[in-house]
């Protein structure tokens, strides 16, 4: 019988199963990937290989309408772990023409702006 892992994350991970893009630094990339776990401080995604990810890059979330910026924490062939630096609110993929507004002030009520 196996003993339980301990857990050592600073926050609990939910499993969840997202389609997201890894954004590179500069909009210069996009790499598709698979969110496998998310808690409010990091996640894990899973992706066809994990070279070329860079240390930091922007994680979208088109489904929850976030953008995470990242930290590369930890790397293996198809997967890595990251952390997340900031998130934004991004209600860009709305249809309606004020999108844009309604994003930049949920983003700065929430204090979610992208000067963090």
């Amino acid at each position: 019988m196996g003993h339980p892992e301990i857990e050592r994350r600073s926050a609990p991970r939910k499993r969840v199963l997202k389609a997201a893009e890894i954004i590179f630094p500069n909009g210069s990339s996009v790499m598709d990937c698979i969110v496998r776990n998310v808690s409010d401080v990091g996640a894990k995604l899973t992706l066809s290989s994990s070279i070329g990810v860079p240390e930091a890059f922007t994680l979208l979330i088109e489904a929850d309408g976030v953008q995470h910026a990242c930290r590369l924490i930890r790397r293996e062939n198809e997967a890595i772990g990251v952390q997340f630096i900031s998130t934004t609110l991004n209600f860009l993929k709305l249809s309606s023409p004020s999108a844009k507004v309604i994003s930049s002030a949920a983003n700065y009520l929430l204090g979610l702006s992208s000067s963090r």
